[in-house]
């Protein structure tokens, strides 16, 4: 029987295989991607909240920005308060193609809803956002639900 742990790494990697084809084949990384479509979701976020967002390690999320910079997709930008920070947003070019991919995992996740009943995809989606809580440290009570969205969005 496969562990939970390769379990959800494979679900994640099948999930998608077929958004990471398309951005591929515009020359973007998974990594790049990943990056874009955090991008896309919100508006000029500082360093720290893109690699929350993206669930990067700030090195490898600086390398990512370099590779947008330089293929014109997004750019950093002094914050007002603090020159120390900056913050990154997509350029036009980049919005156009983090379109193109959200729309593809969107038609994606679709798929893949359709594939489960509605009893199934809720029972899954409730544990995996049970585990998530738990494994930040942050689970509910068991029987509350509570949605890792929250979590990973805010702050």
């Amino acid at each position: 029987m496969p562990t939970l742990a390769s379990l959800l790494a494979s679900a994640t990697y099948l999930f998608d295989a077929d958004v990471v084809a398309r951005a591929r084949r515009l020359g973007l990384s998974e990594t790049e991607w990943r990056l874009l479509t955090a991008l896309a979701k919100c508006d000029g976020p500082q360093m720290s909240e893109l690699a929350q967002r993206a669930m990067m390690k700030k090195p490898t999320l600086s390398k990512a920005i370099d590779g947008l910079e330089r293929r014109k997709l997004a750019a950093r930008f002094k914050a007002d308060q603090d020159r120390r920070r900056c913050r990154v947003l997509l350029t036009e070019r980049g919005r156009q193609a983090a379109e193109r991919l959200l729309s593809c995992a969107s038609k994606r996740q679709v798929e893949i809803s359709q594939s489960l009943t509605t009893e199934e995809l809720q029972r899954l989606q409730a544990g995996l956002s049970r585990l998530i809580s738990f494994l930040e440290g942050t689970a509910p009570p068991k029987g509350e639900q509570l949605d890792h969205r929250t979590k990973l969005t805010s702050g």
